[in-house]
């Protein structure tokens, strides 16, 4: 073997000097954490149903508005952006198959489509309205079969990457959190379905029903939950180099009215970004409305969520 130069060792050296030592994210998540147990705890000793905007601040809360185009896309790209939704042409060219249906799901859908045109806001409790588009939308998704996917067999989770999971034993909530988010009352309201994805992707998405008429306010329950899911993820993906868990909630309420909510920590706030409360009052609307929401559910997620950046 050719004994090494002073020239080569200088070189190495050189090179060694120049790398950039990989950061050790430890103390940065264990602060992240306490300030995501800090919002919950003070969200949860709060007893209004809504958030009024003045109390945004002392929460370390930051609401800004998702604007939602009406083929689904964003109107300006989030930055940073964390879930890619559905195109209007991929989701059209994937109508439900109907033949491939069993004579049950047939009948689902169908009573599922009278329901939502015979559940006028004035003929249904807000937590019935709310859990009936919970289960649509769950069913819009990721439990008809659709025209161009495998054998037409497929839902439209086989053109992202989720699947349906439980809450508690998947690591979407911790334990320490259930008493609350799923048994609070005065009004009733908690999360009903998550889904998951592959290991390597810290973000979560679940729905969520609410006891209450809509109105464009942050709900109390939102934050509760949003906040539990991150701090939940963040242990549970702290030795994966994972600095950002993105959440994604569709939350439903009275008057059939629903909106999509995503959220992120940035440091010093937790981000929520939320849509208009959408009407699905009438059949036309809630066709509409639950193929957008459809588009965002069965979105891919992306992002860059190890790598620390402060976004204001």
């Amino acid at each position: 073997m050719a004994e090494k130069t002073e020239e080569y060792w200088r070189s190495v050296l050189g090179r060694l000097k120049g790398r950039k030592a990989e950061p050790d994210n430890s103390q940065r998540t264990e602060g992240i954490i306490m300030n995501l147990n800090r919002i919950y705890d003070t969200a949860e000793d709060l007893t209004s149903v809504f958030l009024d905007p003045s109390e945004y601040s002392s929460l370390s809360i930051k609401c800004e508005e998702l604007k939602l185009k009406d083929n689904g896309s964003y109107a300006l790209l989030p930055q940073p952006c964390f879930f890619k939704p559905l195109s209007l042409r991929n989701i059209l060219s994937h109508p439900v198959n109907r033949h491939a249906m069993c004579e049950r799901d047939r009948n689902y859908q169908d009573i599922f489509d009278k329901a939502i045109e015979s559940f006028g806001p004035l003929k249904s409790t807000p937590i019935e309205a709310a859990d009936l588009l919970c289960s649509r939308l769950s069913w819009e998704v990721a439990g008809y079969p659709r025209v161009g996917t495998d054998c037409g067999n497929s839902t439209l989770f086989s053109l992202a990457k989720w699947a349906t999971r439980n809450f508690t034993a998947n690591g979407v909530f911790s334990d320490v959190f259930e008493d609350t988010l799923f048994n609070s009352n005065e009004p009733p309201w908690n999360p009903v379905e998550a889904y998951k994805l592959p290991e390597e992707y810290p973000h979560t998405m679940f729905t969520m029903r609410h006891d209450v008429q809509g109105e464009e306010e942050l709900l109390r329950g939102e934050v509760l939950a949003i906040v539990a899911a991150m701090s939940t993820r963040m242990k549970l993906y702290s030795s994966s180099g994972h600095l950002y868990i993105p959440v994604l909630v569709f939350s439903f309420m009275g008057k059939q009215h629903g909106r999509i909510l995503q959220a992120y920590y940035n440091g010093t706030a937790v981000v929520i970004r939320m849509t208009k409360l959408y009407d699905f009052t009438t059949a036309a609307n809630a066709r509409k409305h639950l193929q957008l929401f459809a588009q965002h559910m069965a979105n891919n997620p992306t992002g860059n969520t190890k790598d620390w950046v402060t976004y204001e």
